[in-house]
């Protein structure tokens, strides 16, 4: 792709700006912090929003005492609790969440260092230390400083948490106002009674402040003059009492923005880093080689639209590079990613999950959004270059004043426009052109291994367009199993796929599989046009697939990638007698209802006796339907061997359902307590046909509603629970879809000759037949519980509403 590339037009302006603020105790000082100091009044959270929980990396690591207490302010902690042999603890470790804000970018963290343990696996706080710190010292605290303002801050965490819920399950988490008077008191109080109540735990909080977003509201022109008017400038707008910058040291994000007059698309070179940290950072030739090398914790490398040329990047200098700016954190990006810049989950990004790549209405409209995307930029939306250094305060005014021009311009690769979007566009296409095909492929076939690897490596290939390509350890895997593979022995890290060392990193060799753990110790994926490629693919073959014999994934990452296992996987997707959600009038979606009920497996030891003769009559399943690609012909003999034993498979197809019926039965509406079946989990895993052969209703059920039921309402029923060949079932039904059973059925109902489908009915249907009550199955729902249904009667008697509706042969009994 070097035809590609140019470099800077020779016309280029830059801004400096201020974008964030924090700070920082000397690593010697022992002294507490103990003010709040903002100048301004506090909206403090009485009941915190998990959400708003400091989860990621701030950058700042200083070596201290276990506990020790600061003040922190903006993007990172700079002081905090490290373990007892010393080494810095990082800060999003340390449990913590969103006390408050002061404005609109202004925010104020409170962090736990007492709770900070080793196997603590999140920093978030448990329901009960969120309670005691609520219950037993936030809200005396705040009483103690004013009781007349305590009446409406509720008396118990448990009364916040109701109030917060909403009808829709979404919780409001609402805020009170502390005045600034009273907010200089209020640390102190909280920790007198952290220590009063025995809150112990409590007692040594710090906060961390910060200030954020204010990027492009401080600049100026890279002089002495503009830089000191616009950093007093952002000093003030910070609302930060002013005497506390004479003490600790605070910390500072200084940036530079490149743009070009030619409103052409700057990106920053791969082969820049190195000289861009040694100008910025002014650090030796060694220092700098070291920090911006494949492989150094210092260092992480973010490939932009899949061109290893192209990159940003991210470094924690270390007390050994820090230079003389004493940096902190350094980073280049450029300002195309706003565009799709979506922070959720672990994406940062616009993102498409697997959900949306296997079909449906969603994946068009993803595909088509971000098309636009990437077609209206085009026309309009250049991107600028930035590089940003996090430095103390002392050296704001100085840092990046002296970059130089030619170091810039030698460090910048500029894109037409239309070359920079259309290049992106393109390869959107043609993954979605591959979506599309397997959507219109066979649907045993779509689910084969092969084809769900192509799909997931399209997932991460359209993510990656526009941010950083995904290299988290299930991502890693994915990248073994899809890329092209080279002997990691030697191999040149800079062609090595994202998050890929020439070592084994500390995580690869974690999985299942003694075999895959030797290939991923002996080979690496990589990259080697310059552009990530997927190594060979069939396309002759409907659906398109990854060429058969690659590596493939790992079971832990193909549960972690697809959210379920194979077997899951098959039993959502393969449903040869679905009506497609986009063919129905209206569309809505089943809440609640999307887990699939646990797969039975006989748990006695003891072979369980087939219940059915289906073979003895000459009847068998068809073999699994096979991909006729030339790849896999060497497998053809196993493929072909016939499918289990027709009265074994249709055995388990009839446990399952009984489990699959028990377990599906509905909870009444807007209670807490349980499913309106009385009997436990363990007891429902366990079901066989004695649960619907007892005539005593009041043993399994709470309450419900039944009707003596003709042998026409029996058989309606039972065609909705195992409806005939060629049944197509609407996706809005509820319940159906997620039974195991039901699914199995549909396969084997649709896949099997007329003869066989039609014997395996006829002594299913006498099963059923036998049973003494079954659920009053409509066409959308197997566990109908609305009440006014004709002939129906509540039990018990006497009472009244909703209950779940079953059809019996006789008068039940019930105490």
């Amino acid at each position: 792709m070097a035809h590609l590339y140019s470099t800077l037009p020779p016309r280029s302006y830059t801004l400096s700006e201020y974008t964030t603020l924090l700070r920082a105790l000397s690593t010697t000082n022992t002294s507490f912090t103990r003010d709040i100091p903002i100048e301004a009044s506090l909206a403090v959270y009485p009941v915190p929003d998990p959400a708003d929980v400091l989860t990621t990396s701030v950058h700042l690591n200083f070596p201290g005492p276990v506990r020790p207490v600061h003040v922190y302010a903006n993007l990172s902690l700079t002081n905090h609790p490290s373990h007892q042999n010393g080494r810095p603890c990082a800060a999003h470790k340390i449990p913590n969440f969103k006390f408050g804000f002061w404005g609109p970018r202004h925010q104020i963290y409170i962090l736990f260092p007492s709770l900070f343990r080793e196997d603590r696996k999140k920093p978030h706080l448990t329901k009960e230390e969120k309670a005691a710190f609520y219950e037993l010292v936030l809200r005396p605290a705040v009483g103690s400083l004013n009781e007349d303002n305590i009446s409406d801050w509720p008396a118990q965490y448990q009364d916040e948490m109701f109030r917060a819920r909403k009808q829709s399950g979404h919780m409001s988490y609402q805020t009170k106002l502390i005045g600034q008077w009273e907010l200089a008191r209020l640390p102190e109080r909280l920790r007198q009674y952290a220590n009063e109540n025995d809150v112990d735990w409590a007692g040594d909080f710090c906060f961390m402040l910060t200030v954020r977003g204010t990027k492009h509201s401080t600049q100026h022109a890279i002089t002495a003059a503009s830089a000191e008017f616009a950093y007093e400038e952002f000093l003030e707008t910070s609302q930060i009492a002013r005497d506390e910058f004479r003490t600790g040291a605070w910390w500072i994000d200084v940036g530079v923005e490149v743009a070009s007059q030619e409103r052409a698309c700057l990106q920053w070179s791969t082969t820049s880093h190195y000289h861009m940290v040694k100008a910025v950072l002014g650090i030796d030739d060694d220092n700098a080689d070291r920090i911006t090398k494949i492989g150094s914790s210092k260092y992480a490398r973010d490939l932009v639209s899949h061109l290893t040329a192209v990159s940003g990047c991210r470094i924690e200098p270390g007390s050994r590079a820090q230079g003389p700016l004493s940096a902190a954190y350094f980073q280049m990006y450029t300002t195309d990613k706003a565009l799709t810049y979506a922070p959720e989950k672990h994406h940062h990004g616009k993102a498409i999950t697997i959900e949306m790549a296997m079909g449906g209405k969603h994946t068009c409209d993803f595909i088509l959004g971000l098309y636009n995307v990437y077609r209206n930029s085009s026309n309009e939306n250049s991107s600028n270059a930035r590089v940003e250094v996090r430095v103390p305060t002392d050296q704001a005014k100085t840092a990046l004043r002296y970059l130089t021009p030619d170091v810039v311009r030698e460090s910048l690769l500029a894109f037409p426009r239309k070359v920079w979007w259309s290049f992106r566009l393109y390869r959107l296409m043609a993954i979605s052109r591959v979506f599309k095909i397997q959507a219109e492929g066979s649907a045993a076939l779509r689910v084969n291994p092969d084809a769900l690897l192509l799909t997931i490596a399209g997932v991460w290939l359209i993510n990656g367009l526009h941010s950083r390509p995904e290299d988290r350890p299930d991502m890693r895997n994915l990248m073994h199993a899809v890329l092209p593979v080279t002997d990691a022995e030697g191999a040149d890290p800079n062609f090595l796929a994202p998050g890929w060392t020439p070592r084994l990193r500390e995580g690869d060799d974690e999985e299942d599989d003694d075999e895959e753990n030797d290939q991923a110790v002996t080979s690496r994926p990589y990259i080697p046009f310059g552009v990530i490629f997927l190594r060979r693919i069939n396309s002759d073959v409907e659906p398109p697939r990854m060429r058969h014999g690659g590596h493939g994934l790992r079971n832990l990452a193909f549960s972690r990638l697809f959210h379920a296992d194979l077997e899951h996987i098959k039993l959502r997707y393969n449903k040869p007698s679905v009506i497609p959600r986009e063919v129905l009038a209206r569309t809505r979606f089943v809440t609640n209802k999307t887990r699939h009920t646990t797969t039975y497996i006989n748990l006695t030891g003891e072979p369980q006796p087939s219940l059915f003769n289906l073979s003895e009559q000459g009847h068998s399943l068809p073999p699994p339907e096979v991909d006729s690609g030339s790849d896999v012909e060497e497998e053809a003999d196993e493929r072909q061997a016939p499918a289990g034993d027709i009265d074994s498979e249709i055995t388990q197809l009839w446990r399952q359902f009984l489990i699959d019926i028990a377990n599906k039965t509905p909870n009444p509406r807007g209670a807490t307590n349980g499913s309106y079946l009385k009997i436990s989990t363990a007891e429902r895993l366990a079901v066989t046909e004695e649960l619907y052969m007892n005539d005593r209703l009041s043993d399994m059920w709470s309450a419900c509603q039944y009707r003596i039921s003709s042998q026409k309402q029996w058989e309606t029923a039972f065609d909705y629970l195992f409806p005939p060949p060629g049944t197509q079932i609407s996706e809005r039904v509820q319940n159906y879809r997620q039974c195991t059973y039901f699914g199995k059925w549909q396969g084997i109902s649709s896949l099997s000759d007329p003869a066989t489908s039609t014997a395996i009915r006829n002594q299913l249907r006498e099963k059923v037949f036998a049973l003494n009550w079954i659920p009053h199955a409509s066409q959308d729902k197997l566990w109908p519980t609305s009440v006014g249904m004709t002939g129906f009667v509540r039990l018990p008697h006497g009472s009244t509403g909703a209950a779940p509706r079953i059809l019996v042969k006789k008068e039940p009994l019930w105490d």
